[in-house]
């Protein structure tokens, strides 16, 4: 008589070697269907640091705000433009911190998707920009409604004035591109709470 395996008869303390192998998006994908409320809650905590930033659009436009619901996400990356679509979720989630990639500012974030950004994120990440310089960035996240942390922007060169930027009490890391001394003394003036600052 053949005998059958079920993956519900192994013992809890087995499935965290299994889902070491999984990333989170594949372990979604595999059990985000399953009536198990036993292996939800063994899944969740290899899922609450979640990489969307390799699905297509249609993907996340239909399977992501049905997974905001259904579980607990800490942080999230994805690419730039995916964000309009899942922006109108991070203020009704528990999502801390957004890794955006493939920055292209020919793709414009509206005005209130990056206030959104700044007062409800303590840690935000741009990673690969398609532009040397900028100067909105700044005008978007240095303001005093500002709730960011840890703020880190790569590959991009920032220019900014004195009167650009707010008073950012909540700002204790920071790693951005500067041109020359002169911003770092204006940041450094800007955020009284500054732990680390990190320029390039």
């Amino acid at each position: 008589m053949a005998s059958t395996t079920s993956l519900l008869i192994l013992p809890n303390e087995l499935f965290p070697f299994i889902f070491q192998y999984l990333s989170s998006i594949d372990l979604l994908k595999a059990f985000s269907d399953c009536k198990s409320r036993r292996l939800q809650a063994l899944i969740q905590p290899f899922i609450s640091r979640l990489d969307v930033s390799q699905e297509s659009i249609e993907w996340i436009q239909i399977h992501l705000p049905e997974l905001f619901i259904k579980y607990d996400f800490i942080a999230l990356r994805l690419q730039m433009k995916d964000l309009i679509f899942i922006s109108e979720h991070l203020l009704s989630t528990h999502i801390q911190s957004l890794e955006m990639i493939k920055w292209n500012f020919d793709f414009h974030i509206p005005d209130e998707v990056m206030s959104q950004l700044r007062r409800n994120l303590k840690k935000l990440l741009f990673a690969i920009p398609e532009l040397d310089e900028d100067s909105e960035l700044v005008n978007h996240l240095f303001q005093s409604d500002s709730q960011l942390e840890h703020l880190i922007i790569n590959d991009c060169v920032l220019r900014f004035y004195d009167h650009e930027i707010g008073i950012c009490t909540r700002l204790t890391h920071l790693s951005v591109e500067l041109d020359g001394m002169r911003p770092v003394f204006i940041l450094v003036k800007h955020l009284p709470s500054l732990q680390q600052l990190k320029v390039h």
